[in-house]
């Protein structure tokens, strides 16, 4: 996600440093080995990566959907996070959690399907 961000588009990614490169390795989390910065740069400028300007202005498009993504993805944690810490209050929780195979979010639905006697 990192790299789709920086250059969501076959055009932007042909303008990619190597130093840019590298940063973009480390903020990634990943390791640049010897000569590995340059070499991703001079291969996202081969023609081969090159689309259609429509299309590439799609992936551009499709790319900066990434921060809705994220903001989603974000939420369901939070909201799962918040579902598991009410679950666990209920009486039945330590019952229901103990069985195989179920989460936090089913632990929540199964106890809601059979209530909380």
């Amino acid at each position: 996600m990192t790299a789709l961000t920086a250059a969501p588009t076959p055009a932007a990614a042909a303008g990619l440093t190597p130093s840019r490169v590298t940063a973009l390795l480390r903020r990634a989390g990943r390791r640049n080995d010897a000569g590995l910065a340059s070499r991703i740069s001079a291969q996202l400028r081969a023609q081969t990566l090159r689309q259609p300007a429509g299309v590439e202005h799609a992936l551009g498009v499709t790319a900066g959907l990434l921060g809705v993504i994220t903001a989603m993805s974000t939420a369901i944690t939070a909201l799962e996070d918040q579902l598991a810490t009410v679950f666990a209050r209920r009486r039945q929780a330590e019952i229901i959690g103990s069985l195989p195979g179920l989460g936090p979010v089913l632990d929540a639905r199964v106890l809601g399907e059979l209530g909380d006697c």
